[in-house]
């Protein structure tokens, strides 16, 4: 006895078109719980059998609309078939399009066949996700664990389409109109920067990250983040921002840097003409940079040899003040 699981078209109840899908030869009785329903590899080849029927259905469906078409305008005519390869979640899936081509007139012929991406929106989109969440290599082996007729990309493809897929989330997150926030009376931005590795073979080792949070006086929170060398506008990032936070023509707006005449150059073209306030962290950076200099001052005459504890004493008590002032 051999049990095959069937494709069936019907019509009112009624079947018209059976299709086998593959076999799965004998079932026999479970002599324990490991012969119970089915395993892992018979399960994934059936649903990669499964893709196969569906995909011989949808080609014979697309050549029936083809020959419609034709049909309907007497001026198209079958020019071939395309093979055409599509990777899957379940799979490289291999379709033949027809395609045509019109006679006697410069229109261009219909497309059956629009997108021309070589995988699938969902695997895509999936690719995308693991590897924001981990390395690259660790997602494709996840990928290839999880479904492994899907397997076969490199972590390099994984990481040059996130990469391509996060330029184009950040384009459009800069074309798409700031949504309606309730006006803020203040605003609170500290911005900085920093640097990342990078993992390009052919480009820099180092790239340039600008950081920042913005908070109002409603307590909301919000994150800035981009590559500067990527970004040619990073001040557009900035007056975002701000306009998320409830900036309007009243809001005060004080701003947090480390000194830095570029971040000070962002905060200008982002329309914010008041100097920023040194932050605490840096502030007290340089406060012990002078005091070690004023330590370590050299003397060459009497003078500046009684001069050096002064200046030492003076720059330790300033350096008090402002601790307790912060």
């Amino acid at each position: 006895m051999v049990w095959k699981p069937e494709l069936v078209r019907s019509d009112d109840c009624a079947p018209i078109e059976r299709i086998t899908v593959c076999e799965l030869g004998e079932i026999v009785t479970p002599a324990d719980l490991d012969n119970v329903g089915l395993d892992l590899r018979t399960s994934h080849r059936i649903v990669c059998d499964l893709q196969r029927t569906v995909v011989a259905v949808q080609e014979r469906a697309l050549k029936d609309k083809a020959l419609q078409m034709r049909q309907a305008d007497p001026s198209l005519s079958l020019k071939d078939y395309r093979l055409r390869s599509v990777q899957t979640l379940f799979g490289t899936l291999a379709i033949r399009v027809p395609r045509l081509r019109r006679h006697g007139s410069r229109l261009p012929p219909p497309c059956l066949f629009r997108k021309s991406a070589r995988s699938g929106t969902e695997y895509h989109e999936l690719r995308s996700r693991l590897g924001a969440l981990m390395s690259y290599r660790v997602a494709e082996r996840l990928i290839s664990d999880l479904f492994p007729f899907a397997a076969g990309r490199a972590s390099s493809t994984t990481r040059r389409q996130l990469i391509r897929r996060a330029s184009r989330l950040a384009s459009d997150f800069g074309r798409s109109d700031p949504p309606n926030r309730d006006v803020a009376t203040s605003i609170d931005l500290g911005i900085d920067t920093t640097f990342v590795r990078s993992n390009a073979t052919d480009g820099p080792r180092h790239h340039e990250v600008l950081i920042g949070v913005g908070t109002n006086d409603r307590g909301q929170a919000l994150k800035v983040g981009a590559v500067i060398s990527a970004s040619a506008t990073p001040h557009e990032l900035i007056q975002r921002a701000l306009q998320e936070l409830g900036q309007a023509a009243a809001t005060q707006i004080t701003t947090f840097t480390d000194g830095d005449k570029m971040l000070r150059g962002y905060l200008k073209r982002a329309g914010i003409a008041e100097n920023p306030i040194l932050d605490w962290q840096h502030l007290s950076r340089r406060v012990q940079i002078a005091k070690t200099t004023a330590k370590g001052l050299g003397w060459l005459t009497n003078a500046e040899r009684r001069a050096r504890p002064l200046i030492a004493k003076t720059v330790d008590r300033r350096a008090k003040g402002t601790r307790l002032a912060g």
